[in-house]
C-alpha cells in the first residue's frame, strides 16, 4: 500500500494551521505563490482524509538495505 504522507510532521503544520485559522503554506514561510498552493491543497487533501477516518500512511526510509530487510525476516 502507498503512503500518502510522506512526514509525521505535515501533521503538525496541518493541527497548527487548524488552531490558528491560517494557511499551512503561511506557517511553513512559503513565499512562491504556485509552491505555497501546492502545500495547501496537499495539506488538505491529507486533513480531508483523516476527516473521513481514513489513516495516514507514512513513507518509511530506510539508511541501509540490511534495514530494510530485516522487516521481511
Amino acid at each position: 500500500m502507498n503512503p500518502f504522507v510522506g512526514s509525521q510532521r505535515v501533521l503538525e503544520i496541518i493541527n497548527l494551521s487548524r488552531y490558528y485559522a491560517c494557511r499551512p503554506s503561511v506557517l511553513m514561510g512559503l513565499e512562491e505563490p504556485y509552491d505555497a498552493f501546492c502545500f495547501d491543497e496537499a495539506c488538505a487533501f491529507i486533513g480531508m482524509k483523516m476527516e473521513n477516518d481514513e489513516q495516514p500512511k507514512f513513507k518509511v526510509r530506510y539508511s541501509s538495505f540490511k534495514e530494510l530487510y530485516k522487516n521481511y525476516s
